[in-house]
């Protein structure tokens, strides 16, 4: 997460220069249903100390937002902007390729062979959303996607 851009050329690898960090992903999966507090951007297995670098990191590069409140107690909140809104198509991708390549305790289990995709529909919880993927073969032979969203409370 601190390694400068300078002399790195290849867009995917200043993409992940930038977001290749666990604690970054978990940042835009919360922000990506809109804003937060810190104490809500710390999920289990976030340290305080590396979630409040990461987002002095994402700020400074442009990917959040920090608005402050003059309310008493202060109130702070960060928000995805238009650069971190675009990262969230890379999420659901990673979303998608973890559903259909490491589904949940199969590699445990032995039910399957990890080198081929899951076709089993399976319901996640992924921070605040719980996503239902089913894969069919379509008509074409090939595999298709429905994705339903709860609605937020």
């Amino acid at each position: 997460m601190h390694q400068n851009l300078d002399g790195v050329v290849c867009p995917i690898q200043r993409t992940a220069v930038l977001i290749g960090d666990v604690t970054v992903i978990v940042i835009i999966r919360e922000l990506r249903l809109g804003p937060r507090r810190f104490g809500e951007l710390l999920v289990p297995g976030l340290n305080p100390r590396t979630l409040s670098h990461r987002l002095q990191r994402l700020i400074q590069e442009g990917i959040l937002a920090r608005t402050r409140y003059a309310e008493s107690p202060p109130r702070v909140e960060y928000r995805l902007t238009p650069k971190g809104l675009a990262l969230l198509p890379i999420l659901q991708a990673l979303q998608i390729f973890g559903e259909t390549w490491l589904p949940v305790n199969a590699a445990s289990s032995g039910q399957r062979d990890l080198s081929e995709p899951s076709t089993s529909a399976k319901t996640l919880e992924c921070g605040d959303e719980s996503v239902r993927h089913s894969r069919q073969g379509s008509e074409t032979g090939g595999p298709s996607e429905h994705v339903s969203h709860r609605e937020q409370p």
